[in-house]
């Protein structure tokens, strides 16, 4: 089964499953890179702002004061993606959930897609739940994506748009976009698009705007005085995905103002709480019971301009705390089939002095269409392109950190960073997901 675009299969689902989507406050998060994190960003704000309101109000029990969160791909189990409050939904329920709608989606003949069976577990399970507002990001593309069939909407962001599934959206950033701008439509009341984009890219989404009667506003870090203190917190790219966040927050809070109360000192202290795994995300790498864990940096970065965007963070912040130009970075990289090889390499501006670890992701639950790049193809790619000579091949993921490479002195390991760590994991969200769950296995 691969991915299946349209939104019949789902309607019906929800449908014959009794979800209202109409009783939903959504927030539809769009775009290619940075969707995740801003949905992260928003979530917790949303959260530290119901708080605020049940403690004014001397409110110990408040039903109403629940955030829905809906994101993909799932890191380590499609659980992962649907939360409520940031507490992922209990694997009991999610069985239950998951049951009763394949059990449906057989009887009735739908064919819906496994995305489509969880978009349709996640909106049963926040319509049971009675969740106060629902932060939503689009899976693939925008106007054919099974979210969207949510049709009233309480915002939108778009976040920063890449060439990424293009068999599926198109070949160039303009059609990406005509597709992505399908989740603005009559009944979308505000759209905040990131201002980082190209600008015949903004053109698309505020054109659309126009057509269906939607506000909007362009994100601008530069001019942003009152945000400002608050993105300073952040390091590299996750700084405009923040900034998306409390643009929807203000317009929000516009809105809402009575039920949706944040300081600025609530501000500083969703930033510090808010976490999203698999994104800038520094970790003690525990890869098995035995050893000493590992400092290293996980990005899912896995086309050309999320690489980019991780290249500079990497070159502002991470090469310079190098002992010297000799020392380069170790990078663990694996890549999924179709994948852009040469965008994503040069985006992370691999040097002849970084050492590449070439391997492969297992297969991904519930999506068998994915499929890792042979390492052996992907090192040679590397090699013949000139990146760098020091390429290793290590097919088994599980064997990356206890073999000889590490062990006889091929690579060294700057370990007990204060900061950073020259170990850097990216390529792949799939990649990402399967390292974190070695990670917890061995925690255990």
């Amino acid at each position: 089964m691969s991915i299946k675009l349209g939104l019949s299969r789902i309607s019906q689902l929800l449908k014959i499953s009794n979800v209202n989507t109409n009783k939903l406050k959504v927030i539809h998060v769009g775009g290619t890179n940075g969707k995740g994190s801003t949905c992260s960003y928003l979530t917790t704000m949303l959260i530290q702002a119901i708080k605020n309101y049940n403690s004014k109000n001397n409110m110990r029990d408040n039903n109403n004061g629940k955030i829905g969160k809906f994101t993909s791909p799932h890191l380590i189990h499609p659980s992962d993606c649907i939360s409520i409050n940031n507490k992922t939904i209990p694997m009991s329920h999610y069985q239950t959930y998951y049951k009763e709608c394949a059990t449906l989606n057989t009887n009735y003949g739908i064919k819906a897609s496994n995305f489509e069976i969880l978009t349709c577990i996640a909106l049963k399970y926040f319509q049971d739940n009675k969740v106060d507002y629902c932060v939503i990001e689009v899976g693939v593309g925008g106007a054919t994506d099974a979210t969207n069939v949510i049709e009233s909407k309480l915002c939108c962001i778009i976040t920063k748009l890449s060439l990424d599934h293009q068999k599926l959206l198109g070949n160039t950033l303009v059609d990406i976009a005509k597709e992505k701008s399908g989740i603005i439509k009559k009944g979308v009341k505000h759209v905040i698009i990131d201002g980082t984009n190209d600008k015949e890219i903004l053109q698309v989404f505020i054109d659309k705007c126009g057509k269906v009667g939607s506000s909007w506003e362009l994100t601008d870090i530069s001019k942003t005085i009152q945000f400002q203190e608050f993105t300073n917190r952040v390091l590299g790219y996750q700084r405009y995905n923040l900034l998306n966040a409390l643009y929807a927050m203000r317009y929000l809070s516009s809105i809402d103002h009575a039920n949706l109360l944040i300081s600025d000192d609530d501000i500083f202290k969703c930033i510090n709480e808010t976490k999203w795994y698999g994104r800038l995300q520094k970790l003690s790498l525990k890869y098995d019971h035995k050893s000493n864990p590992i400092d290293v940096l996980i990005d899912g970065a896995h086309n050309k301009d999320g690489a980019k965007q991780l290249g500079e963070y990497l070159t502002q912040h991470v090469r310079p705390t190098l002992d010297s130009n000799k020392n380069g970075l170790i990078f663990v990289i694996a890549m999924t089939v179709g994948k852009d090889v040469d965008g994503l390499l040069r985006g992370l501006s691999i040097s002849c002095n970084d050492k590449v670890i070439v391997t492969q992701f297992n297969a991904v639950q519930d999506m068998p269409w994915i499929a890792s790049m042979d390492p052996d193809t992907l090192a040679q790619h590397i090699l013949k392109k000139g990146f760098t000579n020091q390429v290793i091949v290590e097919p088994d993921l599980s064997q990356i950190f206890k073999n000889s490479v590490f062990s006889d002195g091929q690579i060294s390991i700057k370990n007990n960073y204060d900061t950073h760590t020259n170990i850097v994991i990216c390529g792949s969200l799939y990649l990402a997901g399967q390292i974190l769950e070695q990670h917890l296995k061995n925690t255990r």
